[in-house]
């Protein structure tokens, strides 16, 4: 899924579409948001998160007030496309990085092979490493055939209690902080749809 157009003229952005889903699923959650908070969430500068509020306004996903920032109908709209879910699930057996965060993607099992992709993903946008899930078969499955609900059920337990199931994968990412986790996380997510 990809929102926003390759930048050919003028400055690079400095967003990209996984700070998009970032700030609607913050919205989503939170019933109003400032500049600060969205910042905090997406890991980008208050001066990035004023130019991408602007977009979004002008697209009509979003409303501002002396409040904040709030999601509108058609916001709504577009963040349920994105079939996906953060999810803060973790497994130190399987962590990288300090910090970890995870994205719960629906349906797509089938589209996983080893990971590697998805890592690779995941480091091209700022993260140490990322490990990848996928459900087959009622088990949590780490690719290609590790069974993971045998030797660490309370996490897999987690997993289904995010929202996993039949046929999603879960990808942990991990990164130096838990924003660089959280947008990576996203990333890989957002290039797996």
């Amino acid at each position: 899924m990809k929102l926003l157009e390759d930048n050919c003229l003028g400055p690079a952005y400095r967003y990209s579409d996984a700070h998009l889903y970032l700030v609607l699923d913050c919205l989503m959650h939170e019933d109003c948001a400032s500049r600060m908070r969205l910042a905090e969430v997406t890991g980008i500068g208050e001066g990035s998160i004023r130019s991408l509020i602007r977009m979004l306004r002008k697209w009509g996903l979003i409303e501002t007030s002396r409040r904040g920032t709030l999601i509108s109908d058609a916001g709504r709209k577009v963040y349920s496309q994105f079939d996906m879910v953060l999810a803060d699930c973790r497994c130190e057996a399987y962590a990288t990085g300090l910090c970890q965060y995870g994205v719960i993607v629906r349906n797509l099992a089938d589209q996983v092979t080893d990971g590697l992709c998805q890592r690779d993903t995941a480091v091209r946008n700022g993260a140490d490493g990322a490990t990848v899930f996928v459900m087959r078969n009622g088990k949590v499955i780490f690719p290609e055939d590790t069974v993971v609900d045998d030797d660490y059920p309370e996490f897999t337990e987690a997993l289904r209690d995010a929202g996993m199931a039949e046929g999603d994968v879960f990808i942990m990412v991990g990164a130096k902080s838990e924003a660089a986790a959280r947008c990576a996380a996203a990333a890989t997510g957002v290039a797996l749809l």
